[in-house]
C-alpha cells in the first residue's frame, strides 16, 4: 500500500467525511485519492481562506463530523 493511500484509509479509519484541499504538487496524489473516495466529500479550494470558509461552514452545520 503506497504512502498516499494509507492516510486515505486512516482518514476514512477515523471518520473523516469532509476533506478541502488547496493545489499541492506534493500532495497530488493524496488529494487525488481523495477524490476516488466514496466515503470522503472533497472540495477543491483556490486558496486557504476559501477552504477556511468552507470547513468553518461544515463545522457550524455538522459539529460531530471530523474534518481537514
Amino acid at each position: 500500500m503506497s504512502v498516499s493511500a494509507t492516510i486515505v484509509s486512516d482518514f476514512v479509519k477515523n471518520k473523516v467525511e469532509f476533506i478541502t484541499t488547496v493545489p499541492c504538487k506534493q500532495l497530488a496524489d493524496v488529494i487525488d485519492k481523495i477524490e476516488k473516495c466514496a466515503k470522503i466529500y472533497h472540495i477543491p479550494s483556490n486558496k486557504e481562506d476559501e477552504g477556511m470558509g468552507s470547513v468553518s461552514y461544515t463545522h457550524l452545520t455538522l459539529p460531530t463530523t471530523p474534518y481537514v
